[in-house]
């Protein structure tokens, strides 16, 4: 049980980290376009 809530933290923070890191790309680009 204790694996399974170490594992869906995690996921969760990695699935987070990766959704900033996709807006802050795209706002990158926009800002380059711009």
């Amino acid at each position: 049980m204790e694996n399974l809530r170490v594992g869906l933290a995690v996921a969760s923070i990695i699935a987070v980290m990766a959704i900033f890191a996709a807006i802050v790309m795209m706002s990158g680009r926009l800002v380059f376009v711009a």
